[in-house]
């Protein structure tokens, strides 16, 4: 006699549905950056035709560090990668074009206008456009029971709502985790902190029912 075990056919229902569903899979991660202004000087070198050495040196930086940033920004759409090598693509040199007006390593007006419309048009672009919406939504969600959103109820709930709990173990990976991706946010003008509270902007807004919209697009090409 079979047994029947209901718990077992929608275990297997999940599972052949994550397989088909990219965005579910999407695997958040942090480089060490802590601010998006600091791809600022390191593309504008780029612009200038210098290598990642080259970039490192006159930055005074590693060439590891150089090499998080170029990961970042090519998962922002700002840089192509051909073996070693790395170019900026057209959205990148748009960003570029605006150095006249950099303010050190933050992003000027026009800068975040373009990031966060990319960011905001394509959640499921890479895992850091996907990561920074992610933080988003955690705010939205939780303002449904408090608002502002303070920054500890954030953490906790960003670091399961993007399945890393079994990686971001420790206090201070999640600590970071949450401290580059709402610094992300709220260069790209998404959230606001005021004191160690979140606030969402209607921007913000804006980014998360395009994110729920794409996500539902999403699930449904997955059913046909």
């Amino acid at each position: 006699m079979k047994v029947y075990r209901p718990q077992h056919v929608l275990e297997k229902y999940f599972e052949n549905f994550r397989e088909r569903s990219a965005f579910i899979k999407i695997q958040s991660a942090d480089y060490g950056v802590v601010r998006l202004g600091l791809l600022n000087p390191t593309l504008s070198l780029l612009a200038e035709g210098k290598s990642l050495r080259e970039i490192a040196q006159a930055e005074g930086k590693s060439p590891k560090t150089i090499r998080n940033r170029f990961s970042i920004s090519e998962q922002l759409g700002l840089v192509q990668r051909a073996k070693e090598q790395f170019f900026l693509t057209e959205l990148g040199n748009s960003i570029t074009e605006t150095k006249s007006t950099f303010a050190g390593s933050s992003l000027n007006e026009n800068q975040t206008e373009l990031l966060s419309r990319f960011v905001t048009e394509n959640p499921f672009y890479s895992s850091i456009t996907y990561t920074i919406l992610s933080f988003v939504e955690t705010v939205f969600t939780l303002s449904k029971s408090n608002y502002p959103v303070s920054s500890n109820n954030a953490k906790e709930f960003f670091v399961k709502s993007v399945g890393k709990e079994s990686t971001w173990k420790t206090p201070k990976s999640r600590e970071t985790a949450t401290y580059i991706f709402s610094n992300y946010a709220c260069e790209l003008q998404l959230l606001t902190k005021v004191n160690n509270d979140f606030y969402i902007t209607p921007k913000g807004i804006q980014s998360i029912l395009l994110l729920q919209l794409n996500r539902s697009i999403k699930l449904i090409e997955q059913r046909e």
